[in-house]
């Protein structure tokens, strides 16, 4: 699902609803990707999202379809993984 739409974000509730257990989720992406899923969730999204960059696409509308409510968010997000 989130590869089909980056935007989404998934809480707890929401693995429930698909019949995982939170804790279990969060044990899984610790111990295999070494990050919480919620960390997963946003660095899927920013490599989404530079992807579109990076093929041409525009800073605003792949912010918003990226789930991004401001330019801001966005650029702040960007500022934190990429320094340059």
């Amino acid at each position: 699902e989130l590869s089909e739409n980056p935007a989404l974000k998934f809480k707890d509730y929401d693995l429930v609803k698909r019949g995982l257990e939170p804790a279990t989720v969060r044990r899984w992406f610790q111990k295999h990707h070494g990050m919480t899923f919620q960390a997963f969730q946003r660095m899927h999204k920013l490599n989404s999202a530079f992807k579109k960059l990076s093929s041409g696409e525009h800073v605003t509308q792949t912010a918003f379809d990226s789930g991004y409510e401001s330019l801001s968010g966005f650029n702040e997000s960007f500022k934190n993984i990429c320094p340059w």
